[in-house]
């Protein structure tokens, strides 16, 4: 239901439909409206650095690695980040955990490499839709019977040595709160946890926690 589009002038483009259309913005920033040089079929190797109007240049794409850089010239707000690298790391597996990921660019030298995962914790939800889950001192019951201290000494030797007491979301925060020890909330006899199945670390740590 377009009835015309024009130019007025240079880098303008005017679209008058026959009707009022709300998803015309949401197609126009689809993949098929992209704005492209007109030359884009001769550019040499387009598909892996391509020209478009957004506010990143595409400076490096490698297979496990694009670096992106602030586009100077972009008609909007400049970006804020300079340069963001995305890196496209191996299949996720319990050798990686240990071992750790490298992380090296074509022109990064020894001493910019990185050597580790990303820093973070694991940590319990409870769903408060559950009168079990809602009940707070069954919930203060579970974080003490399975406190990280507690976990770690169960674990496997190898995960001993990697692994460490989370007292809170990231390293240097202390969230965790000392709780004194209680006994069993009366009526529990069963309790069902869910992880997700594609994670080596996650049948540890139920494997821990087991009786």
């Amino acid at each position: 239901h377009i009835e015309s589009v024009t130019s007025p002038t240079p880098f303008v483009i005017d679209v008058h439909l026959r009707s009022p259309d709300h998803w015309l913005p949401w197609l126009l920033g689809s993949v098929q409206a992209m704005i492209l040089p007109r030359e884009w079929r001769e550019l040499p190797d387009f598909a892996r650095h391509p020209v478009g109007t957004g506010p990143y240049r595409v400076v490096r794409n490698l297979p496990s690695q694009m670096k992106i850089h602030a586009f100077d010239d972009y008609f909007g707000y400049r970006a804020l980040i300079d340069e963001v690298n995305i890196w496209v790391l191996p299949e996720f597996s319990e050798e990686l955990v240990h071992s750790g990921v490298q992380l090296q660019g074509d022109e990064t030298g020894k001493n910019e490499l990185e050597s580790r995962l990303e820093e973070g914790c694991y940590f319990l939800l409870f769903d408060q839709r559950s009168p079990l889950a809602a009940d707070p001192a069954i919930r203060s019951w579970l974080c003490e019977l399975i406190n990280p201290i507690s976990l770690l000494s169960r674990a496997g030797p190898l995960y001993q040595r990697y692994w460490s007491p989370a007292y809170g979301l990231l390293p240097r925060w202390h969230h965790n709160r000392a709780l004194a020890q209680q006994p069993k909330p009366a009526g529990l006899t069963e309790l069902t946890m869910t992880h997700f199945n594609e994670h080596s670390e996650f049948h540890a740590i139920r494997q821990a926690i087991e009786p």
